[in-house]
């Protein structure tokens, strides 16, 4: 074979490659980070006023409803609580008497 031929044949093999190689590594680079970001993205989203705003209204509605409710439905409601509230920083909550009832409904 002709020495010409042979570095036209690597080059078009390596053209053909370099893609591929950029994306293995693309891949492998997302793989690493993406769970980072997305913790990031996540933590920020509940840091939002909207989305605190949002969680202390709902809770000011269960606690309406827990007040008004039967022996049965004030567990059903402190279920839920626990299962919405469980991550949730209560000292967003200004109010002394939802954050009073919302550490003693999650029981921490």
């Amino acid at each position: 074979m002709d020495m010409s031929k042979i570095k036209i044949t690597g080059i078009v093999v390596a053209v053909l490659l370099v893609p591929f190689a950029i994306a293995f590594y693309s891949i492998f680079l997302y793989r690493a980070t993406a769970p980072v970001m997305e913790d990031a993205r996540r933590e920020v989203f509940q840091n939002t006023q909207s989305y605190v705003h949002g969680k202390v209204q709902m809770l000011a509605k269960y606690k309406v409803e827990y007040d008004k409710a039967d022996v049965d439905g004030k567990l059903a409601i402190v279920a839920v609580i626990r299962n919405q509230y469980a991550e949730f920083d209560d000292v967003a909550i200004k109010a002394d008497g939802l954050r009073t009832f919302l550490v003693h409904t999650r029981g921490f």
